[in-house]
């Protein structure tokens, strides 16, 4: 059995299938064992089909490659890791490279283009071109992330050449630059613009970008005394908690001390930068505690903003309490709440879309306001903003509905209406066990939207109106796509009803006509539908 797992497969004839493979796997192990005394050294027989994709997909620098011999059972005890085919490309030879755009399938090609891009690799990109691999097609699959990991991998040589041959040119844009810098990419900022590889123009926000993350001996290099934009520079500082760049451009102009740069100073956090504010009179309102709760990294240090904020009289409303519970600062939230800070409905709003229970939890028993309108906003999703890479499980919704019950939230058809439309068996199940109201929308939503799952819900729960015709409705129903169901769909609906065994009669045929629905009317008379004498002349009409 180990020389049949070790049977070896020639690279050349990797596309090849044999239907006899199919006759030679199944061998008993005497009969196999005959066949192999005919196999000389060296050579290869095929024991199953290997198609081109396995081999491209499964091939790596760590299985033994001889005389263009692949060694079957190293690939499969070593299996898909990081050393697949596109990877090995880009740490191999450039003969594998070249095998690889000659033969591999296109999708593989460009992912050895997009790995070699973003490990520096020149020759393999320029290989590629020569062999007619179109760059700009194999950069459009997730294309903004391997741009940015070109530029941070400052891959200059590269970067040029795509710029000629691989339609890059947003690597250039302003848009492009100001999501690297929102991201701390300012230094690979800096890097491209003295390789001209964007204006200055464009890298106008790169200096602001060097004062709010701290880059003082660059931004030394960059400022200019009197600049036009100096208060800008401030205000990026400030909301930097770079004190050290603050004092320093202080120094180099004439600030002045708004409301704006209190914003800044209240969201970067920095007490000394605060107490400057307050003693040049800067002008308050409730937006400055409201700017401190939004530093979302550092939950600490924002409740020690707010505190010393209200120690200094700065003023507060209800949006602080939302913005806190939507930064998922629970502490600050209680401290705010317990020293008098006024709340809504926004509050536990945004604790609901986070799916964050503990706060949850705490707008409910401590009074905050609510409505049903709660059990809806469980299924919005998070705003990339509110918190970045959190995702509200299904498990999530439901536990919501349970703790907004528990509290007395009230509920109506609507909330059924919506669990069903997000598809959610559980919190739909869950709902109307406790006696959530419902009402006939819910089918009718179904058939709108011909959703199977739905409409398997509705009669496995005994929700369809007794007053309904389910195959009629199926035909005649408009979807939301488009004001006539296509044949596919309508015949699927009427399968589901079939196999739930749903009485038919004879106006179903009657609908189908009336609508001409000629696959429907085969259909229907494939799978029995009873029919009066004078419908029997339209079904005999199909034949014709």
């Amino acid at each position: 059995m180990s020389q049949r797992k070790r049977a070896r497969v020639e690279d050349d004839h990797r596309s090849e299938s044999s239907s006899s493979c199919a006759h030679i796997q199944d061998l008993p192990d005497d009969l196999f064992q005959y066949c192999l005394e005919f196999v000389g050294k060296g050579n290869f027989m095929f024991v199953a089909p290997v198609s081109k994709f396995f081999y491209w997909n499964y091939i790596s620098q760590g299985v033994q490659m001889k005389n263009n011999m692949l060694d079957v059972d190293a690939v499969l005890q070593q299996g898909r890791n990081k050393y697949t085919s596109p990877h090995a490309v880009c740490n191999g030879s450039m003969r594998l490279a070249t095998n690889v755009f000659l033969d591999a399938p296109l999708r593989i090609q460009h992912k050895a283009c997009r790995l070699a891009a973003i490990e520096g690799r020149k020759d393999i990109l320029e290989c590629a071109y020569s062999l007619d691999v179109s760059l700009p097609e194999a950069m459009t699959v997730d294309r903004q992330e391997v741009l940015e990991k070109i530029v941070t991998g400052r891959h200059l040589e590269v970067i040029k050449f795509l710029l000629m041959k691989g339609r890059i040119e947003e690597i250039k844009s302003k848009a492009f630059v100001d999501k690297l810098l929102s991201k701390g990419h300012v230094l690979d900022v800096c890097w491209m613009v003295e390789n001209e590889l964007i204006t200055r123009q464009n890298a106008v926000s790169m200096k602001y970008s060097l004062a709010e993350q701290g880059h003082f001996d660059i931004l030394k290099r960059k400022f200019r005394r009197n600049d036009r934009n100096y208060q800008t520079f401030l205000m990026s500082a400030a909301k930097g908690g770079q004190l050290e760049i603050f004092n320093w451009l202080l120094q180099r102009g004439n600030c002045t001390w708004d409301l704006h740069l209190f914003r800044c100073a209240a969201f970067g956090g920095s007490i000394p930068i605060l107490e400057q504010c307050l003693e040049n009179n800067c002008p308050s309102d409730a937006s400055i505690c409201v700017a401190a709760m939004k530093l979302k990294d550092n939950k600490a240090k924002a409740l020690n903003t707010l505190k010393w904020l209200r120690e200094n009289g700065i003023l507060w409303n209800e949006q602080t309490c939302e913005v806190a519970a939507e930064s998922g600062n629970l502490e600050a939230l209680m401290w705010a709440k317990s020293n008098g800070c006024p709340w809504d409905v926004k509050a536990i709003s945004v604790a609901v879309i986070r799916g964050d229970l503990p706060l949850i939890e705490y707008c409910l028993a401590n009074g905050c306001r609510s409505n049903y309108v709660l059990y809806k906003v469980a299924f919005f999703p998070f705003p990339s903003e509110m918190a970045k890479g959190d995702i509200k499980t299904p498990e999530t919704k439901l536990d919501i509905f349970k703790l907004l019950h528990h509290h007395g939230v009230p509920w109506n058809k609507s909330v059924s209406n919506e669990a069903a439309e997000q598809l959610h068996f559980p919190a739909l199940t869950w709902a109307l066990q406790n006696g959530c109201p419902w009402d006939d929308d819910i089918y009718h939503m179904a058939m709108r939207k011909c959703s199977k799952s739905l409409l398997k819900y509705c009669i496995e729960n005994d929700r369809v109106p007794t007053n309904r015709n389910v195959y009629v409705d199926a035909i005649e129903y408009p979807s939301e796509r488009r004001s006539i169901k296509p044949h596919t769909e309508v015949i699927q609906l009427l399968q589901l009803f079939r196999e739930y065994d749903v009485p038919m009669d004879e106006s179903v045929i009657d609908c189908a006509v009336r609508l001409q629905r000629l696959k429907v009317l085969r259909w229907l008379r494939c799978n029995g539908c009873p029919c009066r004498p004078d419908q029997q002349q339209h079904l005999d009409a199909l034949d014709n």
